[in-house]
């Protein structure tokens, strides 16, 4: 599930947890200190409550004593100090009546105002019984103050105080027990944001580590495998939906251009090879076809050497032969002038012999065009043949010359 979610989404959803956590942990400490401030407060109100219990039994106590100063006073004018004094105590009772009253509890309210009726009446009487004894003297304040029914309104006044009293007692230990309440739910809340905190620290540091971590030194590790050329590698996280997955998807990229790369190059090294093969090839068949060419044009020229020696040679033996057959034809004419058929014989031989200086003249030319061609190209090796053969059929009719002038001779002879 968390590989579906991309690591912003994952690392923001971290941050807002501890965020999180880190309010709660804010709101704890406010509403802890709210708490005890209220707490305070409410014992603040107890204390002074209680407070304000000990100062009017200390002031009622003051009234008591001033009545009894009222009482045993030898005349009005001795009584007044003690009606002065008391009725100063009464007004301060009142006044403390009046500051408690803004700090009542409503569960003590009812007690509260039956407490505050009888303060009322405690002081009404008392100052009927100080203005009695200052008018008819101490012996009337007596008759009026010092009874049962005085007794019992101070007697149900102490009462109500004491009630207040056991439900300010009672109010402490609450207080003191939402205290500890509160103390320990804000331990509580504390302790669980922090342990919440904790754990998402944790957790972060997991993700971070195997989730973020680990994948890119693996990538890591495998794009510098690719890049020493390894390109059989397996590029790991390429499942992720996330920036690792991306991640991942590019280094398989990069490591497939890798690839096709070391595949082009290792063609073309290929391609190299054999146009080098070719060309090694190529040259060899070239030396080689140079130095057949050589030898066979040197094999022509010889040949041709050869040709124009036998044609020169064959020109000399024509040469002879018609000096020869001059010599011959002379002899022959001085010989017999009247022998008709030696000397038709003889025009022939002579016209034969003219064809023969022809036919010679004329395979020298030849003999010494095909010198030049064969020095020239090695391209003329078919007009040469075509030479040599004619070459060959002057030999021949030489040949067949000299073998018909030798058998003129012979019959000339005869």
């Amino acid at each position: 599930m968390l590989r579906r979610l991309s690591i912003s989404t994952r690392l923001s959803a971290l941050f807002a947890l501890v965020l999180v956590a880190t309010l709660i942990t804010g709101v704890a400490a406010i509403w802890q200190s709210n708490s005890d401030q209220k707490l305070a407060v409410r014992l603040e109100n107890v204390l002074r409550s209680n407070a304000d219990i000990e100062k009017l039994n200390g002031l009622i106590y003051a009234v008591v004593m001033d009545s009894r100063g009222i009482y045993m006073a030898k005349d009005a004018a001795a009584a007044k100090p003690f009606a002065d004094g008391m009725a100063r105590n009464l007004d301060r009772m009142v006044e403390v009546v009046r500051g408690w009253e803004a700090r009542v509890e409503p569960e003590d309210r009812a007690l509260f105002n039956e407490m505050r009726g009888r303060v009322d009446q405690f002081r009404q009487f008392r100052l009927d019984m100080a203005a009695r004894g200052l008018a008819e003297g101490p012996a009337a304040a007596r008759a009026l103050g010092d009874n049962d029914q005085n007794r019992a309104v101070r007697s149900a006044l102490n009462k109500d105080l004491e009630a207040l009293a056991t439900s300010l007692d009672r109010a402490s230990n609450r207080i003191a027990d939402d205290g500890e309440a509160v103390h320990a739910t804000g331990v509580m809340l504390v302790v669980g944001a922090v342990l919440l905190a904790f754990l998402l620290s944790l957790f972060g540091m997991w993700m971070a580590r195997a989730g973020i971590a680990r994948p890119i030194i693996a990538l890591s590790a495998a794009m510098e495998r690719i890049a020493r050329g390894d390109t059989a590698v397996t590029v790991p996280e390429r499942g992720r939906s996330d920036e690792i997955g991306t991640m991942a998807g590019t280094v398989e990229v990069f490591r497939e251009a890798v690839a096709n790369s070391e595949r082009l190059k290792l063609s073309l090294e290929g391609e190299s090879r054999a146009r080098g093969e070719r060309q090694t090839r190529l040259e060899t068949s070239v030396r080689d076809f140079e130095g057949d060419a050589a030898a066979a044009l040197t094999s022509v020229v010889d040949l041709a050497a050869r040709v124009a020696g036998s044609a020169r040679s064959q020109i000399d033996t024509a040469e002879d032969s018609k000096r020869r057959t001059r010599t011959m034809a002379q002899a022959s004419r001085q010989t017999t002038v009247n022998v008709q058929t030696v000397a038709a014989a003889a025009e022939e031989l002579s016209a034969s012999i003219g064809e023969i200086n022809r036919r010679v003249a004329e395979a020298a030319s030849t003999a010494r065009a095909a010198v030049v061609t064969a020095e020239r190209s090695s391209g003329a090796m078919q007009s040469l043949d075509t030479a040599a053969q004619r070459i060959g059929d002057v030999v021949g009719l030489i040949q067949s010359i000299a073998a018909q002038t030798n058998l003129l001779a012979l019959n000339a002879t005869i």
